[in-house]
């Protein structure tokens, strides 16, 4: 006689197993379910379990002594239990708003805005049970989607000062857990947090104005911005990022000679840092990353020299912190393949909405510092529909932005891989750095 079974644990959106559950002094279906609670960890009373033969349909009767039972024993035919509450194991608390006992639960991932999976999922008192919801999915929090706030649970799991209403449809949002005590996207990177994470010292003064070559804006790049200008309102990221990269691929044009210089766009950058105990991961797509290429057609992970954040006119303050975060992430990837001139590294930034720009750069500081260098904004209006893109005007923008190409492309000369000549006093075990990568999906 087999004394464990092959059991599948099904739910309404994943399935778990099979594995092998113990029927040792189970003298019963009952006593059964009461060991697939534990081993597959499945919250709430073992009441609500129901355990069927391998179609997923016919019931197996919990009188029914486990030993047995002809299926289960091989894996590929596997029992299979399910949670399952009928209508008298959940008492509604009134005859009004809550006599209906489930809601259905609309579940997005991340920052998906794409249905991710729709839950039934009963209610007591016109509570849910939070705890085990995330237990069950491996969750690790849940938010409600349009209010952005925190679905919190008492200590027996049940929400908190929500009155979920049965028959009712809500939309919720969860988070992975995914081993990291806290999880922050480039795009929710706020300058404070990053400047104490990254370890950053960030001076109140600007570059002082530099001299720089001034260069005639190739008429098809003119032509271009005056239809877009016409045809276009120009309030979107995406029309604001049609503006970025004209200008940046025709800047590297201009500037690039033989340098091989590629922009990647969506170029993916991680970084898992230490902060009193806790694991920080910093992730997410960069708008534009510009670097070598040896084959002219993508970059290696540690191959940027300068990174874009496109932002709308309206959002242009904000994207601060998201453009050091992923500079201080582009920095450390590099320093940690040796990098650079002669052991010196530079990464430099900007954020733009296309018309205006403001580049800086990050480089090694005393100790465990991450120096922060930024230039003043400049800007060339050209969106009203009302104004004609003046030629003058957009040759100096055009200029600053080759300026700057080329103080990137000068920082890692005819390749962006070349390894440090010599090894400097900078340390990132200072920074408390785990790991930091990138990729192109």
């Amino acid at each position: 006689m087999p004394q464990k079974l092959w059991v599948q644990h099904n739910t309404a959106g994943k399935i778990f197993g099979p594995t092998k559950v113990s029927i040792e002094g189970c003298s019963d279906v009952d006593d059964f379910l009461k060991e697939i609670k534990k081993e597959f960890e499945i919250s709430g009373p073992s009441s609500h379990l129901t355990l069927y033969q391998s179609d997923g349909t016919t019931v197996i009767d919990v009188e029914v002594n486990p030993s047995l039972l002809a299926e289960g024993k091989a894996r590929k035919n596997p029992l299979v239990v399910k949670t399952v509450v009928s209508s008298s194991q959940v008492q509604p608390i009134d005859l009004g708003l809550h006599s209906l006992t489930t809601v259905d639960l609309h579940i997005y991932a991340a920052r998906a805005t794409k249905k991710f999976e729709n839950i039934n999922v009963e209610i007591q008192s016109g509570k849910i049970n939070v705890e085990s919801l995330l237990k069950e999915y491996r969750w690790k929090r849940l938010y409600f989607l349009e209010f952005k706030t925190l679905l919190q649970y008492d200590k027996d799991g049940w929400s908190l000062n929500n009155a979920f209403i049965g028959g009712n449809v809500y939309k919720l949002r969860h988070e992975i857990d995914d081993g990291y005590d806290e999880s922050i996207g480039f795009s929710d990177a706020k300058i404070e947090r990053v400047e104490k994470h990254f370890n950053l010292r960030i001076p109140q003064s600007f570059l002082p104005e530099e001299e720089y070559p001034q260069v005639d804006i190739p008429n098809s790049l003119f032509e271009q911005l005056v239809l877009l200008r016409k045809r276009n309102s120009l309030f979107s990221e995406t029309a604001r990022r049609t503006l970025i990269s004209l200008f940046l691929a025709n800047a590297i044009e201009y500037a690039d000679g033989e340098e091989k210089l590629l922009v990647e766009e969506e170029m993916s950058f991680s970084c898992v840092l230490e902060e009193s105990g806790k694991r920080i991961k910093y992730n997410g797509p960069v708008d534009f990353a510009i670097g070598h290429s040896p084959v002219d057609t993508r970059l290696n992970q540690d191959c940027a020299l300068l990174v874009v954040e496109a932002k709308t006119v309206a959002k242009l303050g904000e994207a601060l912190g998201q453009a050091l975060a992923q500079a201080a992430t582009n920095f450390i990837i590099r320093k940690l393949e040796g990098r650079g001139v002669n052991g010196h590294l530079k990464v430099y930034w900007c954020i733009s909405d296309g018309e205006s720009w403001r580049f800086g750069y990050i480089t090694e500081g005393k100790g465990a510092k991450l120096d922060v260098q930024q230039a003043n904004t400049t800007t060339c209006w050209f969106h009203q529909r009302h104004m004609t893109p003046m030629k003058e005007e957009c040759s100096k923008l055009f200029s600053l932005i080759v300026f700057w190409v080329k103080k990137a492309m000068e920082s890692s000369r005819t390749t962006s891989r070349r390894n440090s000549g010599n090894v400097d006093e900078f340390d990132l075990d200072n920074l408390n750095i785990e790991f930091a990568s990138a990729s192109i999906e």
